[in-house]
């Protein structure tokens, strides 16, 4: 449907887990195909075994290497939730940088050709076979039958179809009250409608992958419209003033502890000096400049404030929960041991002790809201104590502003099919096998498309720095881990003519369209919209 190239994947975080790299072994990390195996199968949840045991022996050569010849560049990698080594990698320019080479390799093929402004409405049947698809040109209505001898059909995802989100919601939650929907404006489920239209199955629909950082877009003012966003630094209470699960946990742990609060909402607090830990996924949200003008500066989104009593005030929390939590969480620091939810301690990474008390200028509370979302969410990162002094408060039914959040957000910016025909986003734990494309990374999964939860290991225990009289209350749902800079030498990039009036290197558009192949040579077909968004 769009008249560019990359899909919702150029603006994600275009992350990829991959098994045994040079990237990991020039960051110390030992991996193995039989390490990731037992990783994924105990973290995931359903998994293809037989799925799951090819990917990991396959990943370095099918996608490492392949992505590498091609000219994608890793810039480091991150730890992930059910990974005991850090697995997560990092293309530079995120998503862009990923798709960008991939792209590029597409042009120099003669056999494909992409059909820009293309809708996919239905797929042509005979004989019991998928033959074709029946498509309308965006720009004259002209339809057209693309047919094929086999057809591809990459459904996307359904995460802004709020509709179909409710109806195939975990039936162990109740349904948010609010939700903020941040997947990809395609993601409605087409393709899912296709396949219902065929009389085809669809399985696997309630493993959705939602997020509880969701934070209310301040592009899109007065919309559902939601951004996953993160500080790993920091701690997360309710509207208690409360910590209520691992800040460091992943989506599968934080968000069926969150859906069982009274009210389901969430801040994150975190000092003037973590704040630069604080990110938007998305690679149209990788300047720090437009971060820092559009959330933190947004009165609507962040407060601040010298003290938590200040803090807990402007935020709407009480002042006696949130600076109880605050020394309690500290001295759980100095023990080193978080005997209420498991962040840090025995068996965690160790956190280095020098980070001690200091007077700050300012502290942040951002208060996400609930996600229902197939992004990045989830705690990983160190455990930091905070040292700050003033405190700034995002107010946000989001993800990441003071006050409180009270929606649930579903952010679909992230890509991937999930599901058997399918495209079943997936839930709020991880499964794991193949890859998919999360819109914010490419992450493995299983044959059913559900996300391994493999991919986001949380680095607990580097750092914690003390929650002080300065903090900032970050409405968030979910912490970013660390990153390990391993810089790896400029790959060369073969330069490819690119088709007048398109430049390969625009972020902007969902799916590129339907993609053809001349009969016997390959695929045709595809759904075009739902590809991008990620549930």
């Amino acid at each position: 449907m769009s008249s560019v190239y990359g899909g919702h994947a150029v603006m994600s975080q275009g992350g990829v887990s991959i098994v045994d790299t040079p990237v990991q072994e020039a960051a110390g990390q030992k991996d193995s195909p039989d390490l990731a195996y037992k990783d994924f199968i105990e973290w995931g949840e359903g998994a293809n075994r037989e799925w799951v045991r090819y990917y990991v022996d396959h990943s370095r050569e099918q996608i490492y290497d392949w992505l590498i010849d091609l000219g994608v560049q890793f810039s480091g990698i991150d730890s992930a939730p059910g990974n005991t080594v850090d697995r997560f990698h990092q293309p530079a320019g995120r998503g862009i940088g990923l798709v960008t080479p991939v792209y590029r390799a597409c042009l120099e093929r003669p056999n494909v050709r992409f059909a820009w402004n293309t809708r996919a409405d239905s797929l042509v049947v005979n004989n019991q076979r998928v033959t074709g698809v029946r498509t309308t040109d965006m720009r004259d209505d002209t339809e057209k039958t693309f047919e094929a001898d086999a057809v591809v059909l990459a459904t996307g995802g359904f995460q802004s179809n709020l509709d179909l989100v409710r109806e195939f919601w975990p039936a162990e939650f109740d349904f948010p009250k609010k939700i903020l929907a941040g997947s990809g404006r395609h993601s409605m489920g087409t393709g899912h409608d296709m396949v219902r239209k065929i009389g085809g199955a669809l399985v696997k629909m309630d493993y959705q992958w939602n997020y509880y950082s969701g934070l209310p877009d301040p592009q899109n003012p007065g919309s559902n419209k939601g951004l996953n966003a993160a500080n790993m630094w920091g701690i997360l209470v309710n509207w208690q003033g409360k910590r209520f699960a691992n800040d460091h946990g992943w989506a599968k742990d934080v968000m069926p502890a969150l859906l069982r609060q009274e009210q389901v909402t969430c801040w994150a607090i975190f000092d003037e000096t973590t704040k630069k830990e604080f990110s938007v996924s998305g690679s149209d949200w990788a300047d720090a400049e437009k971060v820092e003008r559009l959330v933190f500066q947004n009165p609507k989104l962040v407060q601040s404030a010298d003290t938590l009593e200040e803090l807990a005030r402007k935020s709407g929390l009480p002042v006696k929960g949130l600076t109880n939590t605050v020394r309690r969480y500290n001295s759980l620091i100095e023990k080193g041991v978080d005997d209420d939810f498991g962040r840090f301690g025995p068996g965690k990474t160790k956190f280095n002790n020098e980070a001690s008390v200091k007077d700050r200028d300012a502290a942040i509370l951002c208060n996400p809201d609930v996600s229902a979302d197939p992004q990045e969410h989830g705690g990983r990162g160190d455990r930091p104590r905070l040292s700050g002094g003033r405190q700034e408060a995002t107010a946000d039914p989001g993800t990441v502003r003071g006050g409180r959040v009270d929606r649930v957000g579903v952010d679909q910016r992230q890509g991937g099919t999930r599901g058997d025909v399918p495209g079943a986003v997936r839930g709020h734990w991880p499964r794991g096998g193949p890859v998919h494309s999360s819109g914010s990374r490419l992450e493995a999964t299983d044959r059913f498309g559900r996300r391994a939860e493999m991919c986001r290991l949380s680095r607990c225990g580097r750092r914690h720095r003390r929650f002080p009289s300065g903090v900032l209350a970050l409405r968030k749902g979910a912490c970013q881990g660390a990153r390990a800079e391993t810089r790896l030498p400029p790959v060369p990039r073969r330069v490819v003519p690119v088709p007048r009036g398109r430049s390969p290197d625009q972020p902007t558009g969902a799916d590129g369209g339907v993609h053809e192949v001349p009969h016997g040579t390959g695929v045709v077909g595809g759904e075009v919209n739902p590809g991008e968004g990620k549930a």
